[in-house]
């Protein structure tokens, strides 16, 4: 959250993955593995840490946005920005973001 507020983040948008785990097929180990993370339980720790430093969280429905194709400063969409699997550049503004 400090980083947020240093770059003057005002508000942080978070999707709870409710339906995910419906379709993850990641063998036995894998599966138990992601089915055990406590999705509520970070979300939750998120908007505490940001109610703290004046941040506001919106819980968002990431269907249909296609945020792996549109830019999240400028809006432009272009399937070439996404260059590999985490990696995000933008050609019309120039915003560089690694995702997790």
């Amino acid at each position: 959250m400090e980083q947020c507020t240093i770059r003057g983040v005002g508000e942080i948008a978070v999707e709870h993955p409710e339906d995910i785990r419906d379709d993850a097929e990641w063998g036995r180990h894998g599966n138990k593995k992601f089915h055990d993370r406590p999705f509520d339980t970070i979300i939750g720790m998120i908007e505490y840490k940001a109610e703290e430093h004046g941040i506001s969280v919106e819980r968002v429905d990431e269907s249909g946005l296609r945020t792996s194709k549109t830019c999240c400063a400028c809006g432009m969409e272009a399937s070439a920005n996404r260059v590999e699997r985490r990696l995000y550049v933008c050609d019309e503004c120039g915003l560089v973001a690694n995702g997790i």
